[in-house]
């Protein structure tokens, strides 16, 4: 049932719901057929990816900083191939097609899409290939290089693609290709809006939690990854690691995010 769901690209968890109210209605008005010990379906009941590998996968990816900026995205997607191949052990595919699919790598069963430069268009082709992958594929990477998109039309493209592929896509959004510890030109420091902490889309500034490079944003100054983690208590003034701005370590928060020093040129 849940493979048919998938190919007429419908919910699997409404599948689910759909089943477990049919056995209430059965256990209802047949208890002698029914008992309690019966399985029910779960949207995670037919993983069979390897959750390790996945993990391992998804680490390396956000370590990896390309050799530079790049203008065309196949660049983007041999140097990550590379980088792979010298950290996971086994055999990487490279542009394997199954069935009419061909992601750009493969690592068993598991598939890699790149994109980068990354616009509007970009992400609604994505969304395509996650959907035609999810029938070759156990589990499915999308790593996102330079998104120029306005944050609101990214974060709704997100939740819907994990509104419908929760438990079988990961997207790792690389908002830069600086390095983390790389310093941010003062020239860049000073030109911040002031007023809204939000700066222009190609500044860096870092997460404050695990220091790796996000969109420099003092209202947003956490990783994809660590702000899923942050909003589950919603803390405010759980400590934090990293100054959003300069990267160096010292004492911050989610409503403070920037040291001292950071915050004086700001004012300055």
């Amino acid at each position: 049932m849940k493979e048919y769901a998938k190919k007429k690209n419908k919910l699997t968890h409404e599948i689910v719901d759909l089943e477990e109210k049919y056995r209430k209605e059965r256990k209802a008005k047949y208890p002698e057929y029914e008992k309690d010990d019966i399985k029910v379906l779960s949207t995670s009941s037919s993983k069979h990816y390897d959750d390790k590998l996945v993990q391992e996968l998804v680490k390396v990816i956000e370590e990896f900083h390309p050799i530079k900026q790049f203008k065309n995205e196949e660049l983007y997607h041999t140097n990550l191939y590379t980088y792979l191949c010298e950290k996971i052990p086994g055999t990487i595919g490279f542009e394997e097609q199954r069935g009419r699919s061909r992601p750009d790598i493969i690592v068993g069963d598991i598939a890699i899409e790149v994109k980068g430069p990354t616009n509007n268009q970009g992400l609604i082709t994505i969304a395509d290939k996650i959907n035609r992958y999810s029938q070759h594929f156990d589990y499915i990477l999308v790593v996102l290089f330079e998104i120029e998109v306005y944050e609101k039309f990214y974060q709704e493209w997100y939740e819907s693609i994990m509104s419908h592929y929760e438990d079988q896509v990961t997207i790792i959004r690389k908002s830069d290709v600086m390095a983390p510890n790389k310093p941010i030109p003062a020239s860049t420091k000073e030109s911040s809006n002031k007023n809204s902490g939000v700066q222009l889309p190609k500044q860096v500034g870092y997460c404050i939690r695990c220091g790796v490079t996000v969109p420099l944003d003092q209202n947003k100054p956490l990783c994809q990854k660590c702000y899923l983690l942050w909003v589950k208590y919603s803390n405010k003034r759980y400590p934090e690691k990293y100054c959003h701005i300069c990267g160096t370590q010292s004492k911050q928060f989610y409503n403070k995010p920037v040291c001292y020093n950071c915050w004086k040129k700001l004012h300055s």
